[in-house]
């Protein structure tokens, strides 16, 4: 997916969200000395111990941008696997004012997504795990934040109490994060559209 654009990418890149290093290995399999940066500590423990096993060069550090370390530049940076799905547009206004700082002149951001209208519109939102049924699932719309409220019943105790997993999926589409990055000094210089409504978006840090 990657490989055909890697005259863009320059040498030094970043990785947001990079969990256990799946995405940080890829990159660095095209020749990208790279970041991963993830807040959770324990994806960061994997990705480490991934790394030694197959003798990555890849740095980890676990935290936000606030903790890399000052005066870093990168080339590109990277932000695959729908990481997009946990923020909200106002989260991503604020990422992006440290991002810029991040990036070299004409440097590029990669953004990897779902079209969360384009789930929802075709009935592929939120794929159901075997054994679940849609009795199973509630769903709620915070019309504040723009994200959909996902409860997962796993266990009836009693009629009024249940055993649940509840998380957030924020709602993205092309034309907002077009308009976003637009303001915020970038341009859009390819889009391709994937299977299952996942879109690579390839934008360069205007001058």
């Amino acid at each position: 997916m990657l490989s055909k654009h890697r005259g863009l990418f320059g040498k030094r890149a970043l990785d947001i969200g990079c969990g256990g290093g799946i995405s940080t290995f890829a990159l660095e399999k095209l020749g990208l000395n790279v970041v991963g940066l993830d807040p959770q500590k324990e994806m960061i423990k994997m990705a480490n111990k991934a790394a030694r096993e197959i003798n990555s060069k890849a740095i980890f550090i676990h935290g936000n941008l606030e903790d890399l370390p000052k005066e870093t530049l990168f080339d590109s940076i990277f932000m695959l696997g729908n990481v997009l799905a946990h923020l909200s547009v106002f989260e991503l206004n604020e990422m992006l004012i440290k991002l810029k700082g991040l990036l070299r002149k004409s440097g590029f951001l990669v953004i990897h997504y779902a079209d969360t209208i384009g789930d929802i519109l075709n009935r592929e939102f939120f794929v159901i795990n075997h054994g679940a049924s849609r009795s199973d699932i509630e769903f709620t719309y915070d019309i504040e934040n723009g994200a959909i409220n996902i409860t997962v019943i796993e266990k009836k105790i009693r009629e009024d109490l249940y055993e649940a997993e509840r998380f957030k999926i924020f709602i993205w589409a092309p034309w907002i994060l077009e308009i976003i990055l637009n303001n915020e000094g970038f341009h859009l210089m390819h889009r391709e559209y994937l299977p299952r409504n996942m879109i690579l978006d390839i934008y360069k840090k205007l001058d």
